[in-house]
């Protein structure tokens, strides 16, 4: 009867780790070998909703938020902004929040780009309909 074929391990941080075994046969002799072994971690979940969410008339100053954002295995640190749905993130670490007024109607786009503490990320993105004021 042998030993643990498996021994489960945790690590805190992601990375490479070194890991080894040593097997001993029932005569005594060993063997062992090592391994390098990646350790990866859970990105963030990334969610973003614009207030009003039913759009409005311009002006209107529209509320991006991202707090709602998750992550399972740790916390969201960053949040980076295209806040002109250019493909751009032009604001970098802005916060969970942007207040963006517009003077203009139409569709208004805004994608955001979280960032956990492993460095791993997600982007949401969230739109909202503005209108002219009927005459």
């Amino acid at each position: 009867d042998g030993g643990p074929t498996q021994a489960p391990a945790a690590y805190n941080s992601v990375g490479t780790v070194t890991v080894g075994v040593r097997v001993t046969d029932d005569d005594g002799a060993t063997a062992q070998t090592t391994a390098v072994v990646t350790v990866e971690g859970t990105p963030p979940v990334a969610a973003l909703t614009g207030t009003p969410e039913q759009g409005g008339f311009v002006p209107n100053d529209v509320t991006w938020d991202a707090s709602g954002s998750t992550d399972a295995d740790g916390t969201v640190v960053t949040y980076d902004w295209d806040l002109d749905d250019d493909g751009i993130f032009e604001t970098l670490d802005g916060g969970p929040q942007q207040v963006v007024p517009y003077n203009t109607s139409g569709n208004k786009v805004v994608n955001v780009r979280v960032t956990d503490h492993d460095g791993l990320t997600d982007e949401a993105t969230d739109d909202v309909d503005l209108f002219d004021v009927p005459t």
